[in-house]
């Protein structure tokens, strides 16, 4: 493997995500070498921000289990383990697996992952690294609090009326980055409420 294994979160090397909302983690490499890679190891230790989201190892577009049995995959806490008997010259693999960020997180932070990559005939190396970035929008922070402290619970409704019914309509298109479609997410039922 002359080339580093790549490492994406949705595949893109970094991605905004909120919290509790399951993001996509994969690992792509492929053997450059003239022979086999012999008992290829890849682990990847999730960071104590992330929790792994059961039954979503996939290996080349196959189905593993979580459980030590006789498929290629295995989960251990924050532990995920890909074991492959052999990668053919050439071959190129797709390892991927759902994730989620745990309420631990700290809005606006960036959260580091890579792989490690073991085997009896080649040398150790690890992945790129993939950043998933808490998503900072959403959260309500204190203005007067000294240190900007986020109000647990509390969220921000712009209303075009006293009852309560009619939410703003956000043009489309106009918006800035991250969100240059301006999306209303609370309005189309996918915000992180």
């Amino acid at each position: 493997m002359n080339l580093p294994p790549l490492k994406t979160v949705n595949g893109h090397v970094q991605a905004v995500v909120s919290t509790g909302s399951p993001f996509t983690y994969s690992i792509v490499f492929r053997n450059s070498g003239d022979v086999a890679a012999r008992a290829v190891v890849v682990t990847d230790d999730l960071p104590s921000q992330v929790e792994y989201v059961p039954s979503s190892l996939i290996f080349d577009n196959r189905i593993l289990t979580d459980a030590e049995d006789t498929d290629e995959g295995t989960v251990q806490g924050r532990r995920v383990v890909f074991q492959l008997a052999a990668v053919a010259p050439d071959q190129l693999v797709t390892l991927s697996f759902r994730a989620r960020l745990s309420g631990a997180t700290s809005a606006g932070v960036g959260v580091i992952n890579f792989a490690t990559f073991t085997g009896q005939n080649i040398p150790p190396t690890t992945s790129s690294i993939a950043v998933v970035v808490t998503d900072p929008f959403g959260t309500v922070f204190s203005g007067r609090g000294g240190g900007a402290a986020p109000i647990p619970g509390a969220r921000v409704a712009i209303l075009l009326d006293q009852s309560e019914t009619a939410s703003l309509n956000i043009p489309p298109g106009i918006g800035f980055p991250p969100n240059v479609q301006n999306e209303n997410l609370y309005a189309t039922g996918n915000g992180p409420l």
